[in-house]
């Protein structure tokens, strides 16, 4: 899967459930899970991704993080 980074940051950014400590979605869980998943609709470019294609985005962000 080749990943725009730059676009990858921008979407990150405009989702504060995953990265704002600070701010009351931070700690929800299901906000924090409904954000990674709009990322993933967004980036696998599929309305409806399945387990698979999740856990093989998660898998490759995780990866670009730790090489990073």
């Amino acid at each position: 899967m080749e990943l725009d980074v730059e676009a990858f940051i921008v979407e990150i950014y405009q989702r504060p459930a995953i990265w704002d400590v600070a701010s009351e979605e931070y700690s929800n869980r299901e906000k924090k899970k409904n954000a990674w998943e709009e990322l993933v609709t967004i980036f696998i470019n599929n309305k409806e991704p399945s387990n698979d294609d999740k856990k093989l985005f998660d898998l490759d962000v995780i990866k670009r993080l730790a090489h990073s």
